[in-house]
């Protein structure tokens, strides 16, 4: 995952992975980037736990401390279902 922090306002951004399985939900933790504006910060991520999963997706936030400001979320299958 790559995350971008384009805007010079000050705020930082971080990134998460995001499975929606067939029975259940799952949010990996939010990877952080507080280098500031016009950087890019990457960061492995995988999902190690098996099973049937029905989605993935990427969720990207706009941070004031731990304050979320704002956020947007794209899934693989195109949806624009809100994570769990």
């Amino acid at each position: 995952m790559k995350v971008y922090d384009e805007a010079p306002d000050g705020h930082h951004v971080r990134i998460r992975l995001i499975v929606s399985y067939a029975d259940s939900n799952g949010s990996f933790p939010w990877r952080y980037n507080y280098d500031g504006y016009g950087t890019y910060k990457s960061f492995p991520s995988y999902v190690s736990q098996g099973g049937n999963i029905f989605d993935v997706g990427i969720q990207v936030a706009v941070y004031e401390g731990n304050k979320q400001i704002d956020h947007c979320t794209k899934w693989v299958s195109g949806s624009t279902k809100e994570p769990f």
